[in-house]
């Protein structure tokens, strides 16, 4: 889906890093930039094919809630800082109330 397509005022984008300290970094830059209203982030167990050989490492799962509106540049940020070579960058909207919906958007725009 291309990102100017979506229609949800809500934003919800998942990465990972690979470890807590790089994930604070990075979670630390999204907030101060409001491009992000709310992460969470919590460690995780990861297995998956990388370079041909099957990789079992320890990451850090980040959560972020955005608006549709930051979404383009919270996604160029995240590319241009992430750690790792081919970042985990996935996106769905979601629906909320409208109180939340309206925090968010306090928050970032």
């Amino acid at each position: 889906m291309d990102l100017n397509q979506m229609c949800s005022q809500v934003v919800v984008v998942l990465t990972t890093e690979s470890d807590l300290e790089t994930a604070k970094s990075l979670s630390d830059t999204l907030l101060k930039r409001k491009l992000a209203a709310c992460i969470h982030f919590n460690e995780i167990h990861s297995c998956y094919w990388w370079e041909g050989e099957l990789e079992k490492n320890k990451e850090v799962r980040i959560m972020v809630k955005t608006t549709n509106a930051k979404l383009q540049e919270l996604v160029a940020l995240i590319k241009d800082l992430h750690s790792y070579e081919v970042p985990q960058i996935i996106y769905w909207p979601v629906s909320s109330s409208d109180e939340y919906i309206k925090w968010i958007e306090e928050i970032v725009l």
